[in-house]
């Protein structure tokens, strides 16, 4: 028996393979495991069974055997087959695409779906433990990442958002196990949602709304962009749209579209401004676009509502 770091131990068997199969120590390690947890209470004991190797090849052969339990996140005891040679197949391209998307799920008041998503992918995939470690490991920088940029989308410092529980430098250090990932993400996402509820935050959402609203009402004219109008509040493009949505219903560019149309009533019935040249104020390319989106908004050309405007007083 070997002893290798301080909770590790190797124990090598000489047999031969004519009279000893691998199955047999197979059975022999499930009978073990089973009395340790019964009678001992070892419940943390993991033994890994495989082909025999050459005397030659013993320290090489122990080498993959280290760097194989330290791939396998997922289990906590038991008995598993080893292969000298697992597969390193790196991690998929739709778990890397789902982890992009987490930053907009916390955003978006979606964040519950990560734990979910995890334990979709980590306990009903088949993946070697190989694939299983290297997506741990992008899943953890991933996590990270999503809450870092959350946070600062949202203007909530860092030393208010972790405690105690899970300081800063805990929270970014790299998981070792699948229950330690999503532990993060389960208690980020209920801090994230507590975080987010309180009055406080509420009322400096209804400011950053209120200096959305001024911005595009005095931007009208120009071409306006999700991004310009976040840069200038400060916060992130899907952030910003989701409070817009929140505040109005709309999609924060069929809120500008309406404020547009709002200003282009006003300026159709007190002025004796050109059409044309009120399409152009009111942020339309040309007068083409400007009559068809007004049409379809009230039903009626400019020209039609300036006449109504002019029979009837203000029309809604």
């Amino acid at each position: 028996m070997l002893k290798v770091g301080s909770d590790h131990f190797i124990l090598l068997i000489s047999y031969d393979a004519g009279q000893l199969h691998s199955t047999d120590i197979m059975r022999v390690l499930l009978r073990y495991s089973d009395f340790e947890q019964k009678h001992l209470d070892i419940r943390s004991a993991v033994y890994y069974y495989g082909k025999g190797i050459d005397r030659c090849n013993v320290m090489a052969g122990i080498r993959c055997l280290m760097e194989y339990e330290k791939q396998n996140v997922m289990a906590r005891t038991g008995v598993f087959l080893y292969s000298a040679d697992p597969k390193q197949s790196g991690v998929s391209k739709s778990f890397l695409m789902n982890i992009s998307k987490w930053r907009s799920l916390f955003e978006n008041g979606q964040g519950a779906q990560i734990p979910t998503r995890l334990r979709q992918y980590f306990e009903n995939e088949k993946l070697t433990p190989a694939e299983k470690y290297q997506s741990l490991q992008e899943a953890g920088k991933g996590l990270t990442h999503a809450v870092l940029q959350a946070l600062g989308s949202s203007r909530i410092a860092s030393d208010k958002f972790f405690t105690e529980l899970f300081s800063l430098q805990q929270f970014v250090a790299t998981p070792q196990t699948y229950e330690e990932l999503l532990r993060k993400a389960e208690w980020a996402v209920q801090r994230y949602t507590v975080l987010t509820a309180d009055p406080l935050f509420t009322k400096k959402d209804t400011d950053e709304v209120g200096r959305t609203f001024e911005y595009i009402q005095t931007h009208l004219m120009q071409k306006l962009s999700r991004e310009e109008i976040a840069s200038f509040v400060h916060l992130s493009p899907d952030y910003l749209a989701r409070l817009v949505k929140k505040k109005t219903g709309l999609s924060l560019m069929d809120y500008i579209k309406c404020q547009r149309i709002e200003e282009a009533k006003t300026l159709l019935g007190s002025t004796q401004m050109s059409i044309s040249m009120i399409a152009l104020k009111c942020g339309f390319s040309n007068f083409s676009h400007f009559s068809q989106v007004f049409r379809k908004e009230t039903g009626i050309t400019p020209f039609e509502y300036r006449t109504a405007y002019k029979g009837k007083g203000t029309l809604s």
